[in-house]
This record gives structure tokens, C-alpha cells and sequence, in this order.
């Protein structure tokens, strides 16, 4: 008969291994229960992603944006003013701007059109820049189409001034000089406001 007092020597060690693939089963099941978290979030953070709003409005250039031209909202001798039925993720409004027609080099009427997005008012100028530089970098290498046409917006970064009050930074693309995108950050009294616009210049005949 084996005596009972030689149990625990050979027990003891099992109750460690057992203990040890317990937590390394835990360990594995919060790493799969990570995965699976960051999976479902990634839906997410693309749907708010500002980019397929400003393909949509750049598109609209082509047809005048038709598509995402709202209400009359104001009327001068200039232009006429419409509401956006697309805004910019963070905007407190966005218009749709129709200057008056002009005459060209060969007295054909032109039209033109804008885009614009107002970010909300900040007394911080601080905070303004922020908001500021992150529409930049959102905007900065984006790869949209424009025309039928795969294009890169590009633009520099220069923080602002404070005391210039006034700052602009236009994207631009050598493969459609006609398109432009630019961000702007104003003073306007005790407050700052940044503004995003989207519209076309009408490049003059090589002679």
C-alpha cells in the first residue's frame, strides 16, 4: 500500500499548471474580446469622417450644386443664398452661395457658385486654431474626384497669427487649378470663426 503522505508532493505541482493555463485562457479571452471591440468601432469613426461631404460637394460643382441646394434664405443684386443640405461635421451652417452671372472675354454668360461651411464662434483664439488645423489635416492629401478625374489636395500648414486676425490655407491641385478648396480663420470682433468653401476660378485662354 502507498502511503498517503506522498499525495500532496505530486497534487501541488498540478494545482500550479492548472492555475497557470486558467490565466492564460483569461488573458486570450480579453485580447479576443479587444479585437472584437475595436472591430465594431471602426464603422463608426468612418462614418464620421468629413470625407465623403466634401467629394459630394465637389462633385456638385458640375451641376451647380442642384443636388444640395436648399431653400432661398437671402437675395442681394450680387448673389442669392441658399441653405446646404450637406454640412461639414462640427458646422453650425452651411450655404450654398450663386453669385450673379458675369461676362466672360466672349460675352458669354458665366455663373458662379460656392460652397460654405461656418464653424461655430470661439472668443479663444487658442482653440479657434485647433479647430483650425484639424480641418487641415482632414483636408490635406485627401484624394477626391473632380471632374471624372482621381486628384490629391495639397496645401502647407501656417499657423496663424493672432494679431494679423486673418489667415487663409487653399488647397490646390496641379491636375485642376480651376478647383478650390480652402480654410479660413477670421477675427470678427471679440470672437474667431473658421470657415471652410469649396468653388471654381475661370482660368484665363493661353494665348
Amino acid at each position: 500500500m502507498v502511503s498517503t503522505k506522498y499525495i500532496p508532493v505530486f497534487i501541488l505541482p498540478l494545482k500550479k499548471i492548472f492555475i497557470l493555463i486558467m490565466k492564460q485562457c483569461f488573458f486570450l479571452l480579453l485580447l479576443m474580446t479587444g479585437t472584437v471591440t475595436i472591430q465594431a468601432q471602426l464603422p463608426q469613426l468612418q462614418k464620421k469622417s468629413p470625407s465623403p461631404i466634401l467629394q459630394k460637394v465637389i462633385t456638385g460643382l458640375s451641376n451647380e450644386f442642384s443636388g444640395i441646394k436648399g431653400e432661398l434664405i437671402g437675395s442681394s443684386t450680387q448673389s442669392n443664398e441658399y441653405q446646404s443640405l450637406l454640412c461639414w461635421a462640427g458646422a453650425e451652417k452651411c450655404f450654398v452661395t450663386v453669385y450673379s452671372p458675369l461676362q466672360d472675354g466672349k460675352n458669354k454668360t458665366v455663373g458662379n457658385y460656392s460652397w460654405q461651411a461656418f464653424m461655430p464662434s470661439m472668443e479663444s483664439f487658442k482653440e479657434t486654431t485647433k479647430q483650425y488645423k484639424q480641418i487641415y489635416h482632414q483636408i490635406n492629401n485627401n484624394k477626391v474626384l473632380y471632374n471624372g478625374q482621381s486628384i490629391t489636395l495639397k496645401a502647407d500648414y501656417v499657423a496663424p497669427s493672432e494679431e494679423v486676425g486673418f489667415h487663409t490655407i487653399l488647397f490646390e491641385s496641379k491636375e485642376a487649378r480651376r478647383l478650390q478648396v480652402e480654410v479660413q480663420i477670421a477675427n470678427f470682433g471679440m470672437e474667431w470663426q473658421v470657415k471652410l468653401a469649396v468653388f471654381e476660378i475661370e482660368q484665363k485662354e493661353q494665348e
